[in-house]
C-alpha cells in the first residue's frame, strides 16, 4: 500500500529535485512513453469516506483518519457533491483494523470521497527522456463568477481525462463532442505536456457531464472559450476596447449620479475591466455614488496588475453588497461590500506568483488562500496589509 507519511510531494512545487532524484527510476520506467503519474496529498486532518454525507452521519467503522502531509497514488479524481472530490486509488485501502493478517478485506476500496479543501492533486508527466514536470493541478472551488464561461467546440473532437494521445486511453477516460456543441464550465487552465498545450475545464452543470466526470482535457486549438463577449481563447490576449461610448451597445445600468454606462463598457478609458465585471453581470447596480467610484477606482490599480502580467484576469467576484456578502460567507467588514475588493484568477499563475509580483507597488490589500483556492488572489484598495504570503 502506497502511503507515504513524509513531506514527499507536498513540497515538491517547491523542492522539485528531490522528489525528481527519488522517483525518476520508476517515472522513466517505460522509456521513450510519456507517463503520467498523480499524488493525492492530504493538506489537513481529514477522513477518506465511502460516500460524501459527513463524517458524523457516517458509521465509525468506514471511516479512514489521514493526517497532513500523507500521500496516495492516485488512478484518477473527479469532483463530487458537497464540496468532495472522488478519488480512484491505485491500491486498496481499509480503516483501521478491518485488513491484514486475519481480518477481513472486505472494506478496503479503491474509490473513497476527500473533502476538497483539505487536499491537493499533484501530477508529474514525463516522456522518459527529460525531467519530469511537476503540476499542481487545481481541486477547483465553486468559485463566483461575474458571467459564465462557456467552452465552444467548432469541429468534432475527442476530450480526454488524461493529456495523453486518445489512442493510448481506454474508451471510459475519452469522449467524443460533436461540432457547434457549448458547455458551460465553472473554470479553466492552461497545462502543458509532451503531447501539445492542453485546456483543462470543469463542466458546471452535473447534468451535464460527460460519462460521469467534470474534469476533462481538450487541446487548446480545438477550442474556442468566451466570458460573455469576451473571448479568452484562442488568443489570451483579448484586444482592448474602444472607449467611445458611441461604440458599445446592449445593455446598460444607470449610476447613482444618473450617468449611463454599458455593462460591455471598460471602467476607465481604454481599460480591459468592465462593468459587468464589476456588477456581477449587471445584477449588482452601485447602491451609492461612493461605491460606484470604489469601482472606478479600484479598476486603475488592476489595469496596472494586468498590464504588468500581460494576460486577462479572470474576476470570480467584485463588487458585492449585502445580501450577497453574507450568502457567500464574506467578512462583516468586507471590501467587496463598497466595490474596494476583487477576487482575480491568471491562468497559469498561483496567488503566491501575483501576490509576490504586485506587493512592492500595491497601493492597498492583497490576500491568497490555501488549500484548493491557491489559484485565488484578492486585490483591495483599502489600508496597505496582506496576508496568506
Amino acid at each position: 500500500m502506497s502511503i507515504i507519511d513524509s513531506c514527499g510531494w507536498a513540497r515538491s512545487l517547491a523542492k522539485r529535485g528531490d522528489w525528481i532524484q527519488k522517483n525518476l527510476a520508476s517515472v522513466n520506467a517505460l522509456s521513450g512513453n510519456t507517463n503520467v503519474q498523480k499524488k493525492l496529498v492530504i493538506q489537513t486532518q481529514t477522513w477518506a469516506k465511502p460516500t460524501t454525507d459527513q463524517s458524523s452521519e457516517l458509521d465509525g467503522s468506514t471511516l479512514i483518519a489521514c493526517k497532513p502531509k500523507t500521500e496516495f497514488d492516485l488512478e484518477s479524481f473527479d469532483l463530487a457533491d458537497a464540496g468532495h472530490i472522488k478519488v480512484v486509488l491505485k491500491e486498496a485501502i481499509a480503516p483501521k483494523g478491518s485488513s491484514g493478517k486475519g481480518q477481513k478485506q472486505g472494506n478496503a476500496s479503491k474509490t473513497k470521497f476527500f473533502y476538497g479543501a483539505h487536499v491537493e492533486v499533484l501530477e508529474a508527466v514525463s516522456d522518459g527522456k527529460e525531467e519530469p514536470t511537476i503540476t499542481w493541478l487545481p481541486v477547483f472551488p465553486e468559485e463566483e463568477q461575474a458571467t459564465q464561461i462557456e467552452v465552444y467546440f467548432p469541429e468534432t473532437t475527442v476530450i480526454k481525462r488524461e493529456t495523453l494521445p486518445s489512442g493510448r486511453l481506454s474508451i471510459s477516460k475519452k469522449d467524443t463532442i460533436q461540432g457547434g456543441t457549448t458547455i458551460r464550465v465553472s473554470s479553466f487552465d492552461i497545462c502543458e505536456s509532451p503531447h501539445g498545450e492542453h485546456v483543462r475545464f470543469v463542466i458546471a452543470d452535473p447534468n451535464a457531464f460527460r460519462k460521469g466526470c467534470a474534469i476533462w482535457y481538450a487541446f487548446v486549438k480545438h477550442v474556442v472559450i468566451t466570458q460573455g463577449e469576451e473571448k479568452l481563447l484562442p488568443g489570451l490576449e483579448p484586444p482592448r476596447y474602444i472607449p467611445e461610448k458611441l461604440h458599445f451597445k446592449g445593455a446598460q445600468m444607470t449610476l447613482p449620479n444618473g450617468e449611463t454606462v454599458y455593462l460591455n463598457q471598460p471602467i476607465i478609458p481604454d481599460g480591459n475591466f468592465l462593468w459587468r465585471e464589476a456588477t456581477h453581470g449587471g445584477t449588482r447596480e452601485p447602491k451609492t455614488q461612493d461605491d460606484a467610484d470604489n469601482i472606478i477606482a479600484l479598476a486603475e490599480p488592476l489595469q496596472r496588475a494586468r498590464d504588468q502580467i500581460g494576460r486577462p484576469f479572470r474576476v470570480t467576484s467584485w463588487y458585492r453588497p449585502e445580501p450577497h456578502n453574507s450568502r457567500v460567507g464574506g467578512a462583516r467588514r468586507s471590501q467587496h461590500l463598497f466595490g474596494r475588493a476583487a477576487d482575480l484568477v491568471v491562468d497559469g499563475f498561483m496567488g503566491i506568483d501575483l501576490a509576490r509580483a504586485f506587493w512592492p507597488w500595491w497601493p492597498g490589500g492583497i490576500g491568497i488562500y490555501g488549500g484548493n483556492r491557491r489559484h485565488i488572489i484578492h486585490l483591495d484598495i483599502g489600508p496597505k496589509r496582506k496576508w496568506g504570503f
